[in-house]
């Protein structure tokens, strides 16, 4: 699994392979029903799954092509998602404006927007910078099935007991610049 698919807010088990190879799939096609435009994050009252609306054209369309259809309700309802999952977290008031600019922003293309959110994140995680390249759909199905996901060290969450594989944003709020050292000291970084 050296070349990651480019998840929207990917979770923290896709930042431990990120820190091993900053390599992301670019050209493959589509799949429906997955991370690519969803994310979940920790609510007070259970998870919260993210989905970002996008235009399909058809079943076999380039990841490239497929474009993010949320206008203002759909990202007011998102912020206020994010809002509450940590607007009382330690980390919230370094990090929400940052991220609240850019999924404010007018992005049509959903490879853009997670290119964005991808870079802002590994900044944030002190990682290097994302290197896109060429692949096929069979080097990256495996982050399609959550079973062949990594283990990573558990952290402070509120709201009750841990929840593994949420987002990088729950790290990076509830952690703040402690966030890469949960990552050094989980299990597949070495």
């Amino acid at each position: 699994m050296n070349i990651l698919p480019p998840f929207f807010m990917p979770p923290v088990n896709w930042w431990l392979q990120y820190a091993k190879s900053n390599r992301i799939a670019t050209y493959f096609y589509y799949q429906k029903q997955t991370y690519l435009n969803r994310a979940e994050v920790k609510g007070p009252h259970r998870i919260e799954r993210i989905t970002l609306p996008v235009l399909r054209r058809d079943t076999k369309q380039s990841f490239m092509d497929v474009e993010v259809i949320y206008g203002n309700e759909e990202k007011r309802r998102l912020l206020q998602t994010l809002r509450c999952a940590y607007g009382k977290t330690a980390y919230f008031i370094y990090y929400f404006d940052e991220l609240s600019d850019i999924l404010n922003g007018q992005y049509t293309n959903l490879h853009n927007l997670n290119h964005t959110l991808v870079s802002w994140m590994a900044s944030n995680f002190k990682l290097p910078q994302p290197e896109y390249t060429k692949s096929n759909f069979d080097e990256i199905r495996p982050w399609f099935d959550k079973i062949h996901w990594p283990i990573h060290k558990e952290y402070y969450q509120p709201f009750g007991n841990f929840v593994p594989n949420l987002s990088g944003i729950d790290l990076l709020m509830n952690c703040g610049p402690d966030a890469k050292h949960i990552l050094n000291e989980s299990n597949w970084i070495k």
